[in-house]
């Protein structure tokens, strides 16, 4: 589906994007915007300033697609755009995805992932786009990479899609405020390990990220 991107022309680091004409989400702290109904790029923002986590390219996909054949899918899941699908079954304990670290200083943002209280780290896919569940089927566990294992937590059934609780390694979340899992385990909001941090612990015992230990 076509991710509509707007750019302010008066204000180069306000970035915003949507995925339909009739909403539109800002992912910076700015609340200059533009907006259009049709269109798939607006203004003059140089290259260099586009958010990498927008720049998922086709060919990255169908890297990610054959080196997990018959493992997970890297596609379009619902309006919230990419997610990542189960090709196969898998058991409780089954080791799902094991990503990789692109970059290792990389700035908090949308698909950034925490490891350490002042470090994240840029993942590949088919890791960072899985989304977020408050009633996930993966956990996660550090890996000697530097970054996350993916581990089911229960039965998942071909065809599902993977989610993961965003607040098993985000200390703070302030992209986003209100949970729409739609989940009957949904908090209503995704604070970080900060806000929900004892609930947290009792629902994934020692599968958070080991700093939040």
């Amino acid at each position: 589906s076509l991710i509509r991107i707007y750019f302010s022309k008066s204000d180069p680091k306000s970035v915003g994007f949507c995925r339909s004409s009739q909403s539109w989400r800002q992912i910076s702290n700015s609340a200059s915007m533009l907006h259009s109904a049709d269109v798939a790029y607006v203004g003059d923002l140089r290259d260099d300033k586009i958010h990498d986590s927008f720049n998922i390219h086709e060919d990255e996909i169908t890297d990610a697609n054959e080196r997990y054949t018959n493992i997970v899918t890297v596609k379009t899941t619902g309006p919230a755009g990419l997610g990542v699908v189960a090709s196969r079954s898998f058991s409780p304990g089954d080791n799902v995805v094991s990503a990789k670290v692109l970059d290792g200083d990389y700035p908090n943002g949308a698909h950034s992932i925490q490891v350490d209280w002042d470090k994240h780290i840029f993942m590949d896919l088919p890791a960072r786009v899985i989304n977020h569940s408050c009633d996930p089927n993966l956990v996660i566990q550090n890996n000697d990479a530097g970054a996350y294992d993916f581990i089911a937590v229960k039965e998942i059934k071909e065809g599902e899609e993977l989610f993961l609780d965003y607040e098993t390694t985000e200390y703070e979340v302030n992209a986003f405020e209100v949970c729409m899992c739609g989940t009957e385990r949904c908090r209503g909001s995704i604070g970080g390990f900060k806000k929900h941090g004892d609930e947290i612990k009792s629902l994934y015992g020692q599968h958070i990220a080991d700093y939040l230990k």
